[in-house]
């Protein structure tokens, strides 16, 4: 009975993209899974971008309001190109002319099939940039995101999520 009435937590949009309805168990999800990050490498702050309803990419984190100009351009570039990189401070942001004013890592979730959003870290606490380790770190964090989003189920009534194991 319960297994009839779940439904995927990934809506499919047209494009290859997906989008996340908005639920507050998930947003206690999302809260714990930006602080580890953010602990586990010394970042800043961070940032997940995902597709609303209109296919635009919309910012969850702790501190949406202080998110700079930079930081959404990163994140749409890296939806974009479907890539995950590392961008040092004072380097040239990818798809602007612009120097970067922190160090940034943003990491694309989604595979080929289906693109879901952007895991993004801005600056770093003791250092000027993020480290090849901190990068890889989070790329593996990331991919790990990817696919706990794409086996989740909701139900729908009550809001709570379940991981449905393939």
């Amino acid at each position: 009975m319960l297994e009839s009435s779940l439904v995927t937590l990934l809506q499919n949009n047209s494009g290859g993209t997906a989008s996340i309805k908005e639920n507050e168990n998930l947003t206690q999800v999302f809260v714990l899974i930006l602080n580890e990050a953010i602990k586990n490498v010394g970042a800043k702050s961070g940032f997940l971008f995902f597709l609303d309803e209109k296919n635009n990419l919309k910012s969850f984190g702790a501190d949406s309001l202080s998110l700079s100009e930079q930081a959404r351009l990163l994140a749409n570039y890296s939806f974009q190109e479907k890539r995950s990189f590392r961008i040092k401070k004072n380097s040239t942001v990818p798809g602007s002319k612009m120097d970067a004013d922190q160090t940034y890592i943003a990491c694309y979730l989604g595979d080929d099939a289906t693109s879901i959003g952007v895991f993004l870290l801005a600056g770093i606490n003791h250092f000027e940039n993020f480290s090849t380790n901190d990068f890889e770190l989070i790329s593996v964090y990331s991919k790990t995101l990817s696919r706990l989003l794409k086996d989740s189920l909701v139900l729908p009534e009550k809001g709570e999520i379940f991981l449905h194991f393939t």
